[in-house]
This record gives C-alpha cells, sequence and structure tokens, in this order.
C-alpha cells in the first residue's frame, strides 16, 4: 500500500514540475469539449432529429421486388410519404419546388441487380437522399438474397425421398412456405 502511494506521489511531482504536459493535461480536454459541444451541439440536443421524408419514386421495373419495395417499404414507412412522379424531369421540379426531399428512379432489370435505383435530391437533403439509397440497395440484396435461399432450397426438396416418393408436392409446400413467409411479413 506505501508503494503505490509512493508511486502516485511521484507521479504528481513529475506532472506539477512538467509545466507544458501539466497545461495539455488540463487545457487539451477543455479545448476538444469546447470544439466538440460547438459541432455536435444541435445533435445533443435533438436538433437532428429528422423529419418525414417526402419522396417521389418513378417506377419502370414493374418486378415483384419493385412492387414490394414501392408497396412495402416506400408506402408503409411511418417516416416516408411517397408520391407516384410521372417522369424524371416532373420529380426533378418537384424537387426544385421542395414539394418532395428526395426523388428515386426504379430502372429496368432492377430486381436482377443489373442495375441499381438513381436517387435524386436537393444539395441540401443530403441525408434524406442517403436514407432511401440505402433502404433501396439494401432490399434489393435482402430480396435477392432470399430468393436465392428459397430457390437452393426448393432444388434441395425436389431432390427429397418424401419428393420421389409422392408424398411430398414441392408446389403446395413452396405455396405454403411463401404464404407463411407473407404472413410474417405483414406481422414484422
Amino acid at each position: 500500500m506505501k508503494k503505490s502511494i509512493w508511486i502516485a506521489w511521484k507521479d504528481v511531482k513529475i506532472r506539477i514540475t512538467d509545466r507544458k504536459g501539466f497545461m495539455m493535461l488540463i487545457l487539451m480536454p477543455l479545448i476538444l469539449t469546447c470544439i466538440l459541444g460547438a459541432a455536435l451541439g444541435s445533435v445533443v440536443d435533438g436538433g437532428s432529429r429528422i423529419d418525414d421524408i417526402k419522396v417521389g419514386y418513378i417506377q419502370s421495373d414493374q418486378s415483384d421486388a419493385a412492387n414490394m419495395f414501392t408497396k412495402d417499404v416506400l408506402k408503409k414507412m411511418k417516416s416516408i410519404k411517397a408520391t407516384k412522379a410521372g417522369s424524371e424531369d416532373k420529380m426533378k421540379k418537384l424537387i426544385d419546388e421542395k414539394k418532395i426531399d428526395v426523388g428515386i428512379v426504379i430502372p429496368n432489370h432492377w430486381e436482377a441487380g443489373k442495375t441499381s435505383a438513381v436517387v435524386y435530391a436537393a444539395p441540401d437533403q443530403t441525408l434524406k437522399s442517403s436514407i432511401i439509397e440505402t433502404a433501396a440497395s439494401s432490399f434489393i440484396e435482402q430480396y435477392k438474397a432470399v430468393k436465392e435461399a428459397a430457390s437452393a432450397s426448393m432444388d434441395y426438396i425436389s431432390k427429397t425421398e418424401a419428393v420421389k416418393q409422392g408424398k411430398l408436392d414441392p408446389a403446395q409446400f413452396a405455396e405454403k412456405l411463401a404464404k407463411a413467409l407473407e404472413k410474417k411479413q405483414v406481422t414484422s
């Protein structure tokens, strides 16, 4: 116990005699606190709350994935107010007039992953545009993963003895699985 007190006292004496180190020890946390307080003050005060995102969309792709994205993501999310825009020019005009915050174009072959969604926004709406862009890319990646998993599962099931013996109909199994997944999606 005496040794630890002796070491602590020696450390305090060294810190006090080193004026430059002592100033850094006291001033640097104060300076950093002031800088970070000024930079992040609005975040701490709740000023970073994102208002509802007004989204205009154009859906060129009529695939299941595109329909699910517009129906289940854009239209059902509480914080997103979706409006169908007639054309890209009309959507850009709506952005300029501040009637929508973000515009998204779901191009043909989006489900296949050959093209990605195009997001438009005013320069002051970068956070909202990145939220919509991330939602679109996450949705399509998840959709492709589920589709691939379902395809692999059906391939596996079609090779089982139950199917070969006629005890299990793969079409009925797929239909029941799809209904179960839809119910789970609706409840979550």
